[in-house]
């Protein structure tokens, strides 16, 4: 029995260069772009692609519980089964024909991607500090840590809580930070980026001074 790229290659051979044998070799080679690749054209990183994806997906769905228990359909409330579900429905909607898919796109890149430490930021209502921000808010970042006594090793600081080095600590705290929110916000260095970028090098949003 023929193959059928010896049957795709004779109806073109048998349509010489018209226009017939032509259209026939695109109606079988046109292939619609799914989300996935067009997504990789973007240099979009999926959590799919990690070699143990299980805790992304965990910590994607806590991060943004209800708008995503709502997506997925998902009436529980346990991180894993959360988690596993968010991970089917991405599964399934990345191999979506890209077209005509733009608000799916989106929630895709919202919850299926690997994002940065300042997008997590302002999904949990911060504002990422940088070396141009206003001294105002270095120095509210400063004071809360302050106030709880958090570890000043973490951010490269000497010393301890009692010295009044309040301008030298925020020139620390600046050069630690630089460079932090480009980060992935990653399950695996979560407690050793994230959470400290968090504490010293963000204010709530709606405290910010501009």
């Amino acid at each position: 029995m023929p193959s059928f790229s010896k049957i795709l290659l004779g109806s073109v051979a048998a349509g010489g260069v018209g226009t017939g044998g032509v259209m026939t070799l695109r109606h079988f080679s046109n292939k619609e772009e799914s989300i996935k690749e067009a997504l990789k054209g973007e240099d979009i990183e999926l959590i799919s692609s990690l070699a143990i994806p299980k805790a992304q997906y965990e910590l994607e769905y806590e991060s943004d519980k209800d708008l995503i228990k709502k997506e997925i359909n998902y009436q529980g409330d346990k991180k894993d089964e959360g988690g596993a579900k968010l991970k089917e429905w991405c599964d399934s909607k990345i191999l979506l024909p890209s077209k005509d898919n733009g608000d799916l796109i989106s929630k895709i890149k919202k919850w299926c991607s690997i994002r940065t430490v300042s997008n997590q930021l302002s999904r949990a209502g911060k504002t990422l500090l940088t070396a141009s921000s206003k001294a105002d808010n270095w120095n509210k970042a400063l004071q809360e840590v302050k106030k709880v006594k958090k570890d000043r090793t973490k951010v490269g600081l000497d010393g301890n809580w009692d010295q009044n080095t309040d301008t030298n600590d925020i020139n620390t705290m600046k050069t630690w930070c630089t460079g932090k929110g480009d980060e992935k916000f990653l399950a695996t260095n979560k407690e050793s980026i994230y959470d400290i970028v968090e504490s010293w090098c963000s204010v709530n949003t709606t405290n910010y001074v501009n």
